[in-house]
């Protein structure tokens, strides 16, 4: 609240409410361009064409053929909140049109230059308005033009200085993401013409994306992305209600069941929504390997639905895992089921039945992929026979398998019908572990002693074995093991057991205080894969008074002040109002430019690098932190021989993606790509003529949608496929320093300043941490 000594509250001005709300309606390019072209759309245009001058800083232009705009609402175009669409907010429920509340023109005169320029239907002559930042007309003259309307912005985001240079600095990711957006509304606009250029400075026009008008959306697709991209895709259709799929638990959830309610209609009502719409195939090689072609439209208006798009991609991953679906989705459900009324730009919506919808999505896709898939076993089976493929009615034997393999070889408790096998938890009664790893390297104990037995065991053996079996098994010993420590004679009680298929060794491990006794023990005797064999028994003798002397004098010093074992010291205490104190002294920062100063002790272990920084210690791994630097540097400077082809092959691509690897063509050429560009062409200008090959690994059309998409959201920085970075990690793991070898404190100290010379010198391209702090001498 308020305080009484502050000055007086009172409205803002009309001039200032307006820039606040006009810079809420329009945030970016996209959503400029988004409003004029659902503007032309609104007005029944069969052709709409977008201009833009250097990307959109200079210049934004739509022009279209609609109805155009009569004399008597020049005043009131651009008037905040002055509308034909709506009369009163009930009309919300049946609006059909992509605009109804009439701030979109207003709020671009507030950001921008804005000149119209419309020749009604009803008129023999247009007129060319231009208005002011508050949206009145500042001038009026007649010209000529076409029946339909051009809204030209000069100078976007002028009159907001921050944004104005935010827009500046990203233009061309803006303009990418201008074009992304239009894709959009090219394939669910039937019968319509969308066309967008690009002018640069030099007065080139650029043709960046054009459509045909074509009568469906599968005509739309193949305008936009080709017909490969359609070949790709099958046709959505929405599956029946015995076919959607509900996860275990989820039947007695009550909003599952209302959703299940309303997919059967009832007295003649429809079902509460339609699917239409195509997805890419589930077979590899038909996705994407990134998930930029993904439209989602509810009634025809494009918009964003979150769970929507991650059920999607969810069901596609289970039979595709390593790409991503291509989808163009149209929800057509009742009007008064849908509210678009929640965000500014539309883009986000609230459905009545969405619990509904993605059931009926994801029942959908699996109807699709499974189908599919039955298809795909179908044709293989009528192909013809040759290598590696069978006619049908042969059989396949291998000649190393036989078809009736010879049972696996018995083990003792096979043999023991009237023994129960002990189980992890009868082991672990008194909190012992029991594990099923291979015995590590044991420590060596203080005192012990091996006494050793071997004696013939066979089938003739087997009742003594059992005997003295079941006699072991109800044994107990008074002594238990330290705590830590993992021992496989027998006083440890740990019981080998090698099992002639998995060649594995059971054991068992115990942690108890030294004041534990009596734990139960069991043995058991090694088989081998033969009828006979051998058998060594281990006895362990230690003196566990002499243990339990030496353990509590060792553990007696900690804490007792002068003269014993002194533990680390915090100058922060334990207590409340302290709290931020002991986090701070556990929080440590270091930057690339220490490691310079660092200076360096010498070499642990022949694989670690002990450094010192002030007070600091670290441990450094010399062959990752190696790794890693090798790794930037190929990242950054290695160049890819190619292949040349025979025949260049022509590249499907966007308008938006030929204009990004025009920008780049370096960038392509260092990773192998070599293109030959058709400047006069007006779309499809690009021809690959070489392609990459490194280690007789071949790169294609994948890898430079890859880097496209990379670069859409990277402008200027240095990408590479993946498939290129996973071999220069490998690359870099072979010629890098190797665990094992001695160091000279040069080379030691060489590998401590790279760490300083890496953009992101924390982890080494397979994930190991090049370096750890160790400790702080000050708080010892």
């Amino acid at each position: 609240m308020a305080s009484a000594s502050s000055s007086e509250v009172k409205a803002i001005d009309k001039r200032t409410v307006h820039q606040i709300c006009s810079g809420q309606v329009v945030l970016s390019l996209a959503v400029a361009v988004k409003e004029l072209v659902e503007n032309s759309l609104d007005a029944g245009a069969t052709c709409v064409e977008v201009k833009l001058k250097d990307h959109g800083l200079e210049l934004v232009e739509v022009a279209d053929n609609g109805s155009g705009v009569a004399p008597a609402n020049f005043a009131a175009l651009t008037l905040k909140h002055h509308t034909s669409k709506l009369s009163e907010f009930d009309d919300l429920l049946t609006v059909s049109t992509f605009g109804f509340r009439g701030e979109a023109l207003s709020s671009l005169c507030a950001l921008s230059d804005l000149v119209v320029t419309t020749c009604h239907r009803t008129q023999s002559v247009a007129t060319r308005i231009e208005y002011d930042s508050n949206g009145h007309i500042k001038s009026q003259t007649n010209c000529a033009r076409e029946v339909g309307t051009t809204i030209s912005l000069h100078n976007l985001f002028h009159s907001l200085p921050v944004r104005c240079k935010e827009f500046q600095r990203n233009i061309k990711k803006e303009f990418s993401r201008m074009v992304q957006m239009l894709q959009g509304y090219c394939l669910i606009s039937t019968g319509v013409r969308i066309s967008c250029c690009n002018h640069t400075g030099k007065g080139k026009r650029q043709v960046v994306l054009a459509t045909s008008g074509g009568s469906s959306v599968k005509e739309n697709i193949v305008s936009v992305f080709g017909q490969k991209q359609l070949q790709l895709c099958v046709e959505l259709r929405e599956c029946e209600r015995e076919e959607v799929e509900v996860g275990e638990g989820e039947e007695s959830d009550p909003v599952i069941q209302d959703a299940l309610k309303s997919f059967r209609p009832e007295h003649g009502v429809s079902p509460f929504c339609r699917l239409a719409g195509y997805v890419s195939r589930c077979a590899h090689g038909s996705g994407r390997s990134t998930v930029d072609r993904q439209y989602y439209y509810c009634n025809g208006r494009p918009f964003e639905l979150p769970r929507l798009s991650k059920t999607v991609n969810e069901v596609y991953h289970t039979y595709n895992r390593h790409q991503s679906p291509f989808v163009v989705l149209d929800i057509q459900t009742r009007r008064d089921h849908v509210d678009v009324n929640v965000t500014p730009d539309k883009r986000k919506v609230i459905l009545q039945q969405e619990k509904a919808l993605l059931l009926l999505v994801k029942g959908s896709l699996h109807k699709i992929y499974r189908s599919m898939q039955g298809e795909y076993e179908a044709t293989s089976v009528g192909r013809q026979p040759g290598p590696g493929i069978l006619a049908s009615g042969d059989q396949q034997v291998s000649p190393e398998v036989p078809l009736h393999p010879p049972p696996p070889p018995t083990s003792l408790w096979s043999r023991l019908p009237s023994l129960k096998r002990p189980s992890s938890h009868e082991d672990s009664e008194n909190g012992d572990l029991c594990s099923s790893s291979p015995r590590p390297k044991q420590p060596k104990l203080l005192d012990y002693g091996i006494e050793k037995r071997e004696h013939g065991y066979s089938h003739e053996t087997r009742n003594k074995d059992e005997e003295s079996f079941n006699h072991r098994n109800k044994s107990s010993v008074s002594a238990s093991p330290l705590s830590g420590v993992t021992t496989t004679a027998s006083t440890s009680r740990t019981n080998d057991w090698l099992n002639s298929q998995e060649k594995t060794t059971e054991s068992c491990a115990w942690q108890g205080s030294c004041d534990r006794s009596k734990t139960t023990t069991r043995r058991e005797s090694a088989v081998s894969k033969t009828n006979v064999g051998s058998v060594r028994e281990h006895t362990v003798c230690c003196d566990v008074s002499l243990i339990s002397q030496r353990l509590r004098a060792g553990l007696g010093g900690v804490g007792e002040g002068k003269g014993g074992v002194r533990s680390r010291k915090f100058r922060a205490r334990i207590k409340p109002d302290e709290n931020q104190s002991a986090e701070q002294e556990l929080r440590k920062q270091i930057s690339k430019t220490m490691f310079e100063r660092m200076h360096v002790i010498g070499q642990f272990n022949l694989g670690f690098i002990i450094t010192r920084l002030d007070t600091d210690i670290f441990i450094i791994d010399q062959h990752a932190t190696d790794e890693k630097y090798n790794y930037e540097r190929l990242q950054r400077e290695a160049v890819i021989d190619h292949q040349k082809l025979i025949q260049p092959k022509l590249l499907e691509l966007t308008a938006v993606s030929e204009n990004i690897i025009l920008d780049n063509l370096e960038m392509f050429r260092m990773n192998g790509f070599h293109f030959h560009i058709d400047h006069n062409a007006p779309t499809q200008r690009l021809r690959l003529t070489s392609q990459p090959v490194y280690r007789g690994v071949k790169l294609g059309t994948d890898e430079i949608d890859e880097m496209v998409f990379l670069l859409s959201d990277n402008p200027g920085e240095m990408v590479r496929p993946s498939k290129l970075s996973q071999m220069f990690a490998s690359k870099a793991c072979r010629g890098s320093v190797m665990i094992g070898k001695a160091l000279s404190r040069t080379e030691m100290k060489k590998l401590v300043v790279h760490i300083g010379l890496q953009n992101q010198p924390w982890n080494c391209p397979h994930g190991r941490p090049t370096f750890r702090h160790l400790v702080d001498l000050s708080l010892l």
